[in-house]
């Protein structure tokens, strides 16, 4: 034969195997971190000096707090619905890398 010793590369496709079932957990916590980060910025920007998401230009700023949505001209501001696109995505990337934690756990 040629030589090869079978019972190492048979220890070395067991070790890819092990190593596999767990890049659902590496993939579900960097997702998980960063979702964590979006939304402590988007959180961070509800104050009255957002600092993360909010236009360089400041007038840009102060115009969109002025600028009501024509779906609801008594409702938000458009910088307030922007927020909330931020925290609503934040908020879903964070139960996704959970639904990945949950799914790697039972399959």
């Amino acid at each position: 034969m040629s030589g090869i010793d079978l019972s190492a590369v048979h220890c070395s496709l067991a070790c890819v195997a092990a190593l596999g079932s767990y890049l659902p957990f590496a993939a579900a916590l960097i997702m998980g971190v960063l979702g964590f980060l979006h939304l402590a910025y988007t959180l961070h920007d509800f104050g009255t000096r957002p600092r993360y998401f909010s236009p360089k230009n400041a007038a840009l700023l102060e115009g969109m707090r002025r600028t009501r949505t024509s779906i609801a001209p008594r409702g938000r501001d458009y910088w307030s619905g922007i927020l909330g696109f931020h925290l609503s995505h934040s908020l879903g990337i964070l139960m996704y890398s959970g639904l990945v934690v949950l799914a790697a756990c039972y399959i």
